[in-house]
């Protein structure tokens, strides 16, 4: 009997955990932060403007706060759109995109994006839509919580190029039904743990 209690809280335990990933967007910086249980911004502040690289000078590359950005095309650090600061843009993108590779697996990335074309990003080998094709002078967000980890993502424009600022690296707050199979499973270990102690009676 305690081996199948143990069993089935290996079971409720790894099910909460190891379920299809499913990916939710957010195209909305406030709703998608509000989802998350702990959250770093990345603004690239501490980027120096300037040309990073791409097409005929090589690869381009920048890193900034625990992310590196890699690209075949052209790679700007310039006067962010977005506000104060530094943001960065790709040019002549299409169709290589930008690879973000994180030094840390997450659940939830997101960032904010200017072009005047399709943005779409890549997670986990899904496909999704940042934006179809806009207007000129567009800027947008997508956030992306998915159930399971995930270190790079590609960002994508189906014309010349797209401008990224302010990415988040998050912790998304675990849903009801997550919490419900930890607790079950933590519940039938300490029940096994009960079962397996042993009865000592005095005469």
């Amino acid at each position: 009997m305690k081996r199948q209690l143990v069993a089935l809280a290996v079971i409720a335990l790894s099910s909460a955990t190891t379920a299809n990933a499913t990916l939710t967007t957010f195209a909305d910086r406030s709703d998608f932060e509000t989802a998350l249980a702990r959250k770093k911004i990345i603004d690239f502040n501490d980027v120096a403007n300037g040309f990073y690289g791409g097409k005929e000078f090589g690869t381009g590359t920048l890193t900034s706060g625990g992310v590196t950005l890699t690209t075949p095309s052209y790679l700007f650090a310039v006067a962010s759109a977005f506000g104060s600061g530094t943001m960065l843009t790709a040019q002549q993108l299409a169709p290589t995109g930008v690879t973000v590779n994180l030094k840390a697996p997450t659940k939830a990335f997101g960032f904010n994006y200017f072009s005047t074309f399709r943005v779409s990003v890549t997670v986990l080998g899904e496909d999704v839509a940042a934006s179809e094709t806009p207007t000129f002078g567009s800027f947008g967000f997508v956030g992306i919580v998915a159930d399971d980890e995930f270190s790079s993502i590609v960002i994508s424009s189906d014309g010349n190029g797209v401008d990224l600022d302010n990415f988040v690296i998050g912790t998304a707050v675990p849903e009801p039904s997550t919490w419900a199979m930890l607790i079950g499973g933590f519940g039938l270990l300490g029940a096994a743990a009960r079962r397996g102690r042993t009865q000592i009676s005095y005469a």
